[in-house]
C-alpha cells in the first residue's frame, strides 16, 4: 500500500462507513446525503438524471456507495475532498455524536493503515511529512521505471541501504552515500538543456532553482560526495573532520534523495492528494 486513501477504500467501506450508519441516531438517508458529494470524486460522473434519482432513494444511495471500488476514483485529491465534504454534510444532517464518532474513526482509519494523512481540528485532512517524502520517492521510481540505466542506478542505492541496515560496517555507510550519489546523477544529466556529465556541473546548468542558496546546497552534497575519502575518489582530503556515522548514511542519503524531486517532472499535487491554489 503507497498510505493513499483510494488503496484503503475498501477498508474504509468496512471501518468507517458501515458502522457510521449503524450507529444509533444516524439518519435513514445518511447515503442519499453522501452520495452526491462521492458522485463529485468519480472518474466517470453520473448524469443529472441519474444523480437526482439515486439522491432520493435512500436503498439505492446506500447500495451505489457500498458498489464504489476503488478504481471508479477520478484522483486522490478527489478523494481528500470527499472525506472533507462528508464532514460537512453530517455537520449539517446528523447528531452531534455522529460527527464525533467520524472525526474519531477516521483517526483510527488513518493509523491503522498507515495511510499518509492526519486529521487536526477544526476537522480537515492534511499530508503527514514523512509519507510526503515516501510518495515522492515512489513518483521518480515511477518515472524512471522504462529507463533500464536509471533503474540500475536505484537498484544500488536500494542495495546500499539493504547492506547498511544489515551490517552497518564504515564501508556500507560510505558504499551508501556514494550509491545515492550516483543516482542523483543520472538523474540530473538527463534533465532538459543539460549537457554535462557530473552531478555538480549539471546542477549549475539548470533554471529552474527558486534561490542559488538552494542550488548551491545540491552542489556541496555533491563536493562533499566527491571530496571524503573513499566515497568517490579515493584522494585524501584536508576537509575530513572525522570519520563518518550512520546518522551521516542517513541525513545526507535523504537530502540527496529529497532533491530528485527537482531533478524528475512530478505532478506535486498529486503527491501531495490536494490541490495547489494558483
Amino acid at each position: 500500500m503507497r498510505g493513499q486513501l483510494i488503496d484503503a477504500w475498501d477498508q474504509a467501506l468496512v471501518d468507517i462507513w458501515a458502522p457510521l450508519y449503524e450507529q444509533e441516531g444516524a439518519p435513514l438517508d445518511l447515503f442519499a446525503s453522501l452520495y452526491p458529494e462521492l458522485a463529485r470524486t468519480l472518474l466517470v460522473a453520473p448524469t443529472e438524471d441519474d444523480l437526482l434519482t439515486v439522491s432520493n432513494d435512500a436503498g439505492l444511495s446506500r447500495q451505489k456507495f457500498f458498489e464504489t471500488r476503488p478504481a471508479d476514483f477520478a484522483s486522490e485529491f478527489s478523494l481528500t475532498r470527499f472525506w472533507q465534504s462528508a464532514y460537512e454534510v453530517l455537520s449539517d444532517t446528523g447528531p452531534d455524536s455522529l460527527v464525533t464518532n467520524y472525526e474519531s474513526m477516521t483517526r483510527t482509519f488513518l493509523d491503522r493503515y498507515n495511510l499518509r494523512y492526519r486529521i487536526v481540528s477544526p476537522y480537515r485532512m492534511v499530508p503527514r511529512l514523512p509519507a510526503l517524502l515516501g510518495g515522492m520517492i515512489e513518483e521518480v521510481e515511477l518515472r524512471i521505471s522504462s529507463d533500464p540505466d536509471l533503474c540500475e542506478l536505484h537498484q544500488a542505492a536500494e542495495l546500499a541501504f539493504e547492506d547498511l541496515s544489515t551490517n552497518g560496517r564504515p564501508v556500507d555507510i560510505r558504499n551508501c552515500i556514494a550509491r545515492v550519489c550516483n543516482f542523483a546523477e543520472g538523474l540530473a544529466i538527463r534533465m532538459p538543456g543539460v549537457t554535462e556529465k557530473t552531478l555538480g556541473a549539471a546542477t549549475k546548468q539548470m533554471k529552474f532553482w527558486p534561490h542559488a542558496t538552494v542550488r548551491n546546497a545540491l552542489t556541496s552534497l555533491y563536493g562533499f560526495c566527491s571530496d571524503y575519502p573513499a566515497i568517490r575518489h579515493g584522494a585524501k582530503s584536508d576537509g575530513k573532520l572525522r570519520e563518518l556515522e550512520l546518522r551521516d548514511a542517513l541525513i545526507i542519503s535523504m537530502a540527496l534523495l529529497g532533491f530528485t524531486g527537482y531533478l524528475t517532472e512530478l505532478d506535486f499535487e498529486k503527491i501531495l492528494g490536494i490541490k495547489a491554489s494558483t
